[in-house]
């Protein structure tokens, strides 16, 4: 909507949508923000996005809350994109309009501050990429017209690109299910064993967990309520600082332990907090394996 109404103020030429389309568009943009409003959370619900940019600990503690790495290859494909626009545009005669613009310089502006947002900057800059690479093979006499019929060698080619996506969707799909490739997996990743300990010895007590297990455990673990898990938008930055105090086996964290009275802990047996109560005399690790480890309070199970 931005870049339309840019392009009718301040652009010469045409291509832009009439005053009345663009009011549509903010019509129909207001009825989408109004429905966003119909859920128990209310008005507030607007607020929900500007809240979780907010949190900081996202930003210091979540890969993907960071800028890019632009020393691992994995940010290369961004990189190429990002210079590929910016070349096919200076490169053709097309203009680039203000709408192509504001979306470009918008996305790219949030795919640097956050890796997470790559993904919709690649959405927004493809097209934009497609539209000048034609332009400059039209300028130079190659022209991409649609075939009006197919051939059978490409009919051929098609139905095998056709078989080669549904043969790989199924060994995907087999990998997922199969438990002698699954089983190994989960058990490198979540607290299986851990666990299959707490819900045979029930231990008594408030839980804290690892943010990392949070959805697991909730699902694995419900007769025990999660200290945290991947909604970081229901806790909030100050929960989540306390969080962090407590994982990394601060003074301050361990004091945060006591005030919400919790005497089981789920944690990697890495973390700093699962060190720290390794030398204190009131926790014992009841349960421990490569993945994680349990700690009890002895007072509460002696």
């Amino acid at each position: 909507i931005a870049g339309e109404i840019a392009g009718r103020l301040f652009a010469r030429a045409g291509g832009y949508r009439s005053w009345r389309e663009i009011g549509m568009l903010i019509a129909v943009g207001l009825v989408s923000a109004a429905a966003l409003v119909i859920n128990p959370y209310g008005l507030d619900m607007l607020l929900v996005p500007f809240e979780t940019v907010g949190i900081g600990a996202l930003r210091q503690f979540i890969q993907e809350w960071n800028s890019p790495n632009f020393q691992g290859r994995e940010t290369w494909a961004f990189i190429f994109l990002l210079i590929g626009v910016l070349g096919a545009a200076g490169a053709s005669n097309r203009r680039l309009n203000w709408t192509d613009f504001i979306l470009f310089s918008g996305t790219a502006f949030l795919a640097l501050l956050y890796g997470r947002n790559i993904a919709v900057f690649a959405v927004v800059a493809t097209p934009i990429l497609t539209l000048h690479l034609d332009a400059i093979l039209s300028e130079r006499g190659i022209v991409l017209r649609p075939l009006r019929r197919v051939r059978p060698v490409m009919g051929f080619a098609n139905l095998l690109i056709i078989v080669l996506a549904i043969f790989g969707a199924l060994v995907k799909t087999i990998a997922v299910v199969d438990d002698s490739i699954l089983q190994p997996a989960l058990e490198s990743t979540l607290p299986l064993e851990a666990v299959a300990w707490i819900q045979e010895q029930q231990p008594d007590g408030v839980m804290f967990n690892s943010y990392n297990w949070g959805g697991y455990l909730i699902y694995a673990l419900r007769e025990y309520p999660v200290f945290v898990d991947g909604r970081t938008d229901l806790y909030g930055d100050e929960f989540l600082q306390r969080y962090v105090q407590i994982a990394v086996g601060s003074d301050d964290g361990r004091a945060v332990l006591d005030e919400f009275d919790v005497n089981l802990v789920l944690i990697e047996p890495n973390s700093g907090l699962a060190r720290r109560l390794g030398t204190e005399s009131d926790w014992r690790a009841a349960y421990a394996d490569a993945t994680a480890v349990v700690f009890t309070r002895e007072e509460t199970n002696p």
